[in-house]
């Protein structure tokens, strides 16, 4: 068995490696980074919130989200408001440019999608989906939860270490 679960492990790494550099030559075409679509979604979906409110809600950290803010708001996709009542506080919201080029990264992400799983019949693909959940639910028994693991994350980072295997240096 040791041998057919490498030979698996390697071909969902090699499938999560393809599907990344497809995403990365599809956002190519466009003026989003490709950390920034869950960005684009969470303030389409909400219209309006704080950078504090989007780091919460992405679970990354609020550095994280003020840089791919500031290069949004360059590239003409974001624009910020200072609260009137905490001018430490930025309401930030999509552009029409943010709102079309959100639309366009969603076909590209469809079609990707379409690519991948063509060729499956639709119980094929409840399989698939039943399988990788259960593959998901056999790693996470083992992991913290998401809140406790995302501040042993942000600990670690922080500090140069691994949040499972402790300090790297």
């Amino acid at each position: 068995m040791t041998e057919q679960y490498h030979t698996l492990s390697k071909l969902l790494h090699d499938l999560e490696w393809e599907r990344h550099l497809t995403v990365h030559r599809a956002l190519r075409d466009s003026e989003v980074y490709f950390g920034q679509p869950p960005i684009l979604d969470v303030l389409a979906d909400r219209g309006v919130c704080t950078q504090n409110e989007l780091a919460k809600t992405l679970n990354v950290s609020p550095a994280s989200v003020a840089v791919s803010l500031r290069r949004m708001q360059k590239s003409g996709l974001i624009e910020k408001e200072a609260d009137a009542e905490d001018l430490r506080r930025n309401f930030v919201r999509l552009t029409e440019k943010g709102k079309a080029q959100r639309d366009y990264i969603h076909q590209c992400f469809e079609e990707i999608d379409r690519k991948l799983y063509a060729g499956f019949t639709t119980a094929e693909l409840e399989t698939l989906q039943s399988m990788l959940a259960r593959l998901c639910g056999n790693l996470a028994a083992d992991l913290p939860q998401a809140q406790e693991l995302t501040e042993m994350m942000k600990e670690e980072f922080c500090t140069g270490g691994d949040p499972c295997y402790g300090k790297t240096d």
